[in-house]
């Protein structure tokens, strides 16, 4: 903050008047001794008039090192605003004449240190509001994101329970088919051995009586038809059905029943 000559009066004499630290001495010079003593007074006022310009000018400007270093630890700056704080508690304790000359200069420090104080404290507070507005958005962002991978960590647990537990529930069902086809098969064998037993048991005993007494009271020529269908029933062997040709039919007849029984044979 800037503040011209011209402007630098009115200012003061407003303070003056506002100020209640501000009030004028009223001293009575009556002897050579009270203006020795009156001449001290302002002597000591003038002196510490300079201290404390000297004193505001250091702190003013430790308050634009402050402002400028946004970084700076928050320690450090209630320190140096606790020591503002302390020079004005100790301005403000002086009852000094606004007639003294150097206290123009000291008042023009004050109000160029009071501005800067509260521009300090303005800015720190912007920034303390927007420190605290983007860590609340950070919070924000982060309870999201966590919210959102334990949202997608649960469903793929869940996919992987579930993913696990098909499995199982495929191998069950594989063992139980598996278990079902062997035994199927199983009873399938057995039921086609046990058919074959059957089939050979139950073959007509009347039928093949019959074609027997067909076969021995027939002529030749019947029996050698009837050789054939004879042999398949009963499921003589090439070697039984040879042994039977050579004992009933003569060697003459033998290359046209051998014919005859391959032929059956096959069939």
């Amino acid at each position: 903050m800037s503040i011209t000559q011209q402007e630098s009066p009115k200012i003061i004499e407003q303070e003056c008047d506002q100020d209640s630290y501000s009030q004028p001495l009223n001293l009575t010079i009556t002897s050579q001794s009270s203006f020795e003593e009156f001449e001290l007074i302002k002597q000591e006022q003038t002196q510490l008039s300079i201290t404390l310009i000297d004193e505001s000018e250091s702190i003013r400007e430790n308050c634009l090192q402050f402002m400028a270093e946004e970084n700076q630890d928050e320690d450090k700056k209630a320190e140096e605003t606790q020591e503002i704080r302390f020079l004005l508690q100790r301005l403000q304790k002086m009852n000094i004449s606004n007639d003294l000359e150097p206290l123009i200069n000291l008042k023009d420090h004050i109000i160029i240190l009071q501005q800067t104080i509260f521009d300090i404290l303005k800015k720190q507070k912007i920034n303390n509001e927007d420190q605290q507005t983007q860590q609340k958005k950070l919070s924000e962002i982060i309870m999201k994101m966590k919210a959102q991978i334990a949202k997608e960590g649960k469903e793929k647990q869940e996919i992987l329970v579930q993913g696990r537990n098909k499995i199982k529930e495929l191998e069950k069902q594989f063992e139980k088919y598996k278990s079902e086809s062997i035994l199927q098969f199983k009873e399938k064998d057995v039921k086609i051995e046990f058919l074959n037993k059957e089939m050979k048991k139950n073959i007509d005993t009347q039928y093949l009586k019959n074609i027997l007494v067909k076969f021995f009271l027939a002529e030749k020529k019947v029996k050698q038809r009837l050789l054939p269908c004879i042999g398949t029933v009963l499921q003589f062997s090439d070697e039984e059905l040879k042994q039977i040709q050579e004992q009933i039919f003569p060697k003459e007849q033998m290359t046209f029943l051998n014919s005859i029984f391959t032929f059956g044979g096959n069939n």
